[in-house]
């Protein structure tokens, strides 16, 4: 029985409401709570990190106090106080705020039963065994997973401890690598993989060592099947030992590459052997054994499959790439310190945590706001005098003390993603990029969008707190068209200024910088226009639009060493009053924080 069952087991007797939980065990449930608040049909907005911590921090007050602490009655009160006024409920919804929490909280503290448990229960079925030639036959067009998930062979338990995390080890801080250590969600590598693999290919081959003493097959046939399959078990082996995070954010890289020369979203397995096939015969020295052979490539994508890089579609003949394939890869880039004074005064630049809070406090008075208590030293206070709960009153509140604070900002990532773009791993650099920025402008309190532009700019996210929403999108991406900057901008600039925050408002224009479009009704505004470029003036009044609306406009530019469209970029910026930062090779991405 798992530690999740035996949770569940106790919720189910009354008596077990006041007995203490160990930390864990409280963490667990504030997390089941609070993640229930997200997904309830009646809630609109759920519950915040934030309202987790604050959830963490008046239960460990009650602790501190002696009244009920860690304890299922001691956090159903915690959450009564807490979570109310942090969620939005859905308009038309009968039930107030209150009654919805602590459903929730009812639900997730004392219902009886596992939902994993459950979940198996009907889920189960029956297994059959995979023969030798219905595996070769299925392997031609369906992902390893999907070929091998009606083979019977032993469950390995999936709730292990050993977990594989990326971390750096290499010389120079360049590269990473997949070592057993301490558990981290992101890269996980599931400890079954490589025992389940090994065991069905094995199996598979003592079929074909039998059918060759049954006479079924010749000598020459069997020695031609058998390498197949030592080239997958070989395949395997190097994944789970031997590769370092670096080659597994390079080849997720090569993956996006051949992805944007076929101007698609998905690949199909065809697709990507014979960009490895055309990569080989260009002299690639550099391309690893497992990426040169049909059946071990198979493997390699079956174990990004399994990390949650690469993900197939119903059927197990087509792959996407998922988010946390660029996680990965801004992980394996971004790492290390930085190199020089100038870079380090730029990543503290565009690195500024604008959510900083003084961690001084000081006396209640009359004015002060709710969000601005200490909730942790206000119930030091009370511990330390020793107060009941019945005694507290407003003169026992500890008040943050106020300092500056950096404006928020809601940043319109307007993304190239036309024809041109797919091509010398432009786009790659730009998803990157916009990755980058997004990720750390969202963890920092700002919200972030999402246009793309081609023959047209397309709204595609407006701005958002949610970091799962923008970086999915980011990471599907696909290339297409002719290049519209001025459209992207103009699309961009629209939908900043239908928000009504008083957030900074800011466009950040990743792009080539070569333009090849222009609209009819943009045509018929610079007639009279002397610019032997209208696609380019375009874009630039675009940016002046902007400006005079108080939006920033600054240009990220995918290039090269010639650094083609220079001079449109740099006018772009001018015009909307940002700045430009050119990508050039992935390094530079470490320049692009904010």
């Amino acid at each position: 029985m798992t530690s999740i069952d035996k949770l569940a087991e106790t919720r189910s007797n009354p008596a077990q409401k006041d007995k203490k939980l160990t930390e864990s065990e409280a963490v667990s449930l504030i997390t089941a709570i609070v993640q229930r608040t997200r997904n309830h049909p009646e809630i609109v907005r759920g519950s915040s990190v934030r309202g987790t911590l604050a959830l963490k921090q008046v239960l460990e007050g009650f602790s501190l106090i002696g009244d009920q602490g860690l304890t299922r009655s001691g956090l159903e009160k915690a959450a009564m106080i807490t979570l109310p006024p942090r969620i939005s409920t859905r308009q038309g919804t009968s039930s107030s705020a209150e009654e919805i929490i602590r459903s929730i909280v009812r639900e997730v503290l004392y219902t009886k039963g596992s939902s994993k448990e459950k979940w198996n229960k009907e889920n189960k079925k029956e297994t059959k065994k995979l023969t030798l030639d219905e595996f070769m036959a299925a392997l031609q067009n369906l992902s390893l997973s999907r070929t091998l998930e009606s083979e019977e062979f032993e469950e390995y338990d999936d709730e292990y401890d050993g977990n594989y995390e990326v971390i750096d080890d290499s010389i120079d801080s360049s590269g990473l690598s997949m070592k057993k250590m301490a558990k981290d969600d992101r890269y996980t590598a599931r400890k079954n993989w490589y025992p389940s693999l090994e065991k069905a290919l094995k199996d598979m081959m003592g079929q074909l060592e039998q059918k060759l003493i049954n006479g079924e097959i010749s000598e020459g046939d069997y020695r031609y099947q058998k390498k197949k399959l030592e080239d997958m078990l070989n395949a395997a082996s190097y994944l789970q030992a031997q590769v370092s995070g670096a080659e597994i954010a390079e080849t997720v890289m090569e993956l996006m590459e051949a992805r944007d020369k076929q101007w698609q979203k998905e690949l199909d397995f065809q697709d990507i052997y014979v960009y490895y096939h055309i990569k080989q015969s260009q002299g690639d020295s550099d391309l690893s054994l497992p990426k040169r052979n049909w059946y071990a490539l198979k493997v390699i994508v079956d174990f990004l499959e399994k990390q949650g890089f690469v993900e197939s579609n119903k059927e197990g003949t087509h792959f996407s790439i998922t988010y946390k394939a660029m996680d990965i890869m801004l992980k394996n880039l971004l790492s290390g310190i930085p190199k020089n004074d100038n870079e380090r005064d730029t990543r503290r630049k565009f690195s500024k945590h604008a959510t900083e809070r003084s961690q001084d406090t000081r006396r209640y008075v009359t004015g002060d706001v709710f969000r601005d208590i200490s909730i942790r030293r206000t119930m030091r206070e009370i511990a330390r005098r020793r107060r009941k709960t019945s005694e507290i009153n407003r003169h026992d509140l500890r008040i943050f003390l106020k300092e500056h604070r950096e404006p928020k900002s809601d940043i319109l990532l307007c993304v190239d993603s036309s024809g041109s773009m797919g091509f010398h791993r432009k786009l790659i650099m730009a998803r990157l990029t916009a990755a980058a920025i997004a990720r750390d402008a969202l963890r920092n309190g700002n919200r972030v969008g999402v246009v793309t532009f081609d023959d047209l700019g397309k709204a595609e996210v407006p701005p958002t707190d949610s970091e799962d929403t923008v970086m999915r999108y980011i990471t599907g991406i696909t290339s297409g068209g002719n290049t519209n900057i001025g459209d992207g901008l103009k699309c961009a600039g629209t939908i900043l200024k239908r928000e009504r925050s008083r957030n900074r408002k800011v466009i950040m224009l990743i792009t080539d910088g070569e333009p090849t479009a222009i609209t009819q009704k943009a045509i018929e505004k610079l007639e009279k226009s002397d610019k032997k470029d209208m696609t380019g003036e375009y874009a630039v009044i675009e940016a002046r639009n902007a400006s005079a609306a108080g939006i920033e406009t600054s240009v990220i530019h995918i290039t090269d060493e010639k650094a083609a469209g220079k001079n449109l970029v740099e006018s772009i910026a001018k015009a909307g009053h940002g700045e430009v930062k050119r990508v050039v090779r992935p390094d530079d991405l470490r320049a692009i924080m904010i």
